[in-house]
């Protein structure tokens, strides 16, 4: 309770952090969440709990950071019955399953020069961790291969068969599990980030890990890839979408797409294939980057109106 607050809401706020702790309750993770949502307000000129308020921080947390695990939604949730039950009757209470259900968080589509410049930065990349050698490969397989961050996080040296030129990604259950092939160049890039690995930590797990030889944490690869970026001396929009390192996997999609529907390709029978390869839990997810490809939609308009029926809306964590 060291750093001061922000807005107007900051004594209810403050209040209600004081309240968790006298039970008994830790509340790191919410007092974190609050103290974000303070400062939101404050910058906002926002003085009341209200529904404007409350999705509009979620849903600017959602464009900066990677993944909507966690995302305040609960806090949030609890300080609004806090404020109903004796401070405010009309304070919002956010409905149980807003986060994943209502939540819609739009791709960042880098483009060829963004993708040129980052990679090109991160060759050159600069710091005492593994990073320095890892975030060309890292980065790099994920825009080949259209990994999640978590898959690329995840993966074991045993994953990968760099001799035959291609990777396993192991999930528990589901059809998610999958074998993915990759071509030399990615093979090259690959084989120089594990002779260094090998050197640095020759009895290590995972293929990529932190100073300390471990699988790398949720949280960094966002750090790095904003550090990279900035280094590339690349533009961060004002609002909006904001690129974080699961772009990649959309731009993986939407370059397939893309590329099948300039050459001719019947992308929608293809389609299938692409929703295997990237592991998607249902079709849903694929046909989504249908609509965000303005030369799909230009040549392919009657398919899309047969096909509209069985897409719903969707978000982007699969």
């Amino acid at each position: 309770m060291s750093a001061a607050f922000a807005s107007d809401l900051s004594p209810h706020i403050a209040d209600f952090i004081n309240l968790k702790h006298t039970v008994g309750v830790t509340f790191r993770d919410g007092e974190r969440y609050l103290r974000s949502f303070d400062e939101y307000c404050g910058r906002n000129g926002i003085n009341s709990l209200t529904k404007f308020a409350v999705e509009g921080w979620i849903c600017e947390r959602a464009r900066k950071v990677a993944s909507r695990n966690n995302n305040g939604a609960s806090a949030l949730r609890s300080f609004g019955q806090y404020l109903q039950a004796g401070i405010d009757e009309n304070a919002y209470v956010l409905p149980y399953g807003f986060g994943k259900k209502t939540l819609r968080s739009m791709p960042y589509l880098f483009t060829d020069n963004e993708v040129s410049r980052f990679f090109e930065a991160a060759a050159t990349f600069a710091c005492k961790s593994p990073w320095r050698w890892e975030a060309k490969a890292f980065f790099g397989l994920m825009a080949a291969c259209g990994l999640r961050t978590c898959e690329a996080r995840r993966l074991k040296c045993t994953d990968i068969d760099l001799a035959s030129g291609f990777l396993d990604v192991v999930w528990s259950k589901g059809p998610r599990s999958r074998r993915l092939y990759f071509d030399d160049d990615v093979a090259r890039m690959l084989d120089t980030c594990d002779k260094m690995n090998n050197l640095a930590f020759p009895e290590r797990d995972n293929f990529f890990v932190t100073g300390e030889g471990n699988q790398i944490p949720d949280s960094v690869p966002g750090t790095v890839f904003g550090r990279i970026w900035d280094e590339a001396g690349l533009d961060r929009p004002i609002g909006g979408r904001q690129p974080r390192p699961y772009d990649f996997r959309h731009r993986f999609a939407f370059a397939n797409i893309e590329r099948w529907t300039v050459e001719g390709e019947d992308v929608m029978a293809k389609i299938l294939f692409l929703m295997r390869y990237m592991g998607h839990a249902s079709l849903e997810g694929t046909l989504y980057y249908l609509h965000i490809s303005p030369a799909f939609m230009a040549g392919y308009a009657d398919q899309i109106i047969d096909t509209e029926r069985v897409i719903p809306e969707v978000g982007f964590d699969d």
